[in-house]
Formats: structure tokens, sequence, C-alpha cells
């Protein structure tokens, strides 16, 4: 059993974890020996996700610049996804459930994978395709869920995280997408560029913050892939 404790009582109350393997607490309760916050959580989602195409993930420096979707590309793998797996994404509360949920596109190594990329237009030559379609589906993928977490946690509305994003300048999106594709660690997280968007929602706390970043995070990477929410 993992225990992860939240500094954040109402989010930790309202954000259930799957089949009793990460037992939730609050701060104030929990051993300073055991204490795991937010960001270890997501970490540890972020590399399931890694996963599910063959090859690296979206380790530190292997940003979206030098992997290219042609136009539509990226909102087409998305669709290609099959809408069984989309919907398990949607409603996923966990990190156990979201990465069972994406699992099976792992399933035979990166043939499935690569024929999605291949079939919304990506080259077959040149970086491989289906890194192409795992740069597209763990954004789109870490956006959705991060979203979700937001609005079940703190009551944020998709109209109101879409405002503020409409309203955040490339330079921040910029920084954003490259904090995602790199290690996740807060210690180099753009905290700077997000705290106006922290401020437009109307949020404070770290784990509010770490939540944010994943959003917009996702968002920006899925943007220079040249996907749409």
């Amino acid at each position: 059993m993992i225990l992860v404790c939240f500094t954040d009582q109402k989010f930790a109350r309202r954000l259930i974890q799957s089949e009793g393997e990460l037992l939730i607490q609050h701060a104030s309760d929990c051993p300073v020996e055991t204490t795991m916050v937010i960001r270890a959580a997501l970490t540890s989602l972020a590399g399931a996700l890694s996963l599910i195409a063959a090859g690296p993930g979206l380790a530190e420096g292997d940003h979206a610049d030098a992997f290219h979707a042609p136009p539509g590309a990226a909102d087409c793998i998305w669709a290609a996804v099959p809408q069984a797996m989309r919907e398990a994404v949607e409603v996923a509360r966990s990190i156990d459930e979201i990465s069972a949920a994406v699992a099976p596109l792992d399933a035979g190594g990166p043939a499935r994978m690569r024929a999605i990329a291949v079939g919304c237009g990506v080259p077959a030559t040149g970086v491989e395709p289906a890194e192409i379609a795992q740069h597209v589906i763990v954004p789109k993928t870490m956006e959705i869920w991060s979203r979700n977490q937001l609005k079940a946690g703190y009551d944020v509305e998709a109209d109101t995280l879409a405002r503020v994003w409409g309203a955040t300048p490339a330079s921040a999106r910029a920084q954003f997408a490259a904090w995602f594709s790199g290690d996740l660690d807060m210690a180099t997280a753009p905290l700077d560029a997000v705290k106006p968007v922290m401020d437009q929602i109307g949020l404070t706390g770290d784990d509010a913050t770490r939540l944010v970043l994943f959003y917009v995070g996702g968002r920006a990477l899925l943007e220079q892939m040249g996907g749409t929410a």
C-alpha cells in the first residue's frame, strides 16, 4: 500500500483511487516519513502513459520541435483511438484506471500505434510514426485527466480553463510544453508563467498548482503537435 498525502483536504476527500492501492489522507494526518505529494502520483501516471508506444517516452530534451505531425493529424490520431478507450479516459478517476484505459494500445508492440499514425497521414519514414502518435496521446490523456480532477477537486469548469488558456501568451505556452516534455520535476516547473493562470482560475496551493501545470503542460504540447481541445 502507498500512502499519498495531500495538503488540500477538499481535493484529498474527492479524489478516489481504485483497488485500495493508494490510501488518501490529509497531510496533517500523515507521518513525515511516509508523506508523498501529488507530484509523485502524477509523475507515476505520466510514466505509465509514456509506455503506450514502443521506444522512448517523453524524456528530458525530447521536445515536440523534434516531432512534426501533418496538419490535422493530431486530432485524427486521437479520434482513431477506440471510442471505448477514449470514454474510459474521460471517466478515469485514478492512476490505475487511466493506465488500464490506455494499456491496450501497447498490446503487440508499436504496430497498432504506427498504423494509427500512418492512417492519419504521418509519413512512414523519418521519425517513428508510433512516437508521433505517442506525443499526441500522452498529452491529450493528461489534459483530460487533469481537467477532470480540477473539476472534481476544485469545481473548476472546463469553460473556465478554456477561457484562461485562450488568454495565455505563446511564450508561457512554450514553457509549459517544454516542462511537460521533460522530467515533470516541480523544481524546474515554470511557476512564474503558471501564476497568472492560477490567479485567473482563482486557485492557490501546491496541489492545485501541480494539477494546473499538468493541464497546461499537456494542452501546450498537444497544441505544438497540431492538436485542438
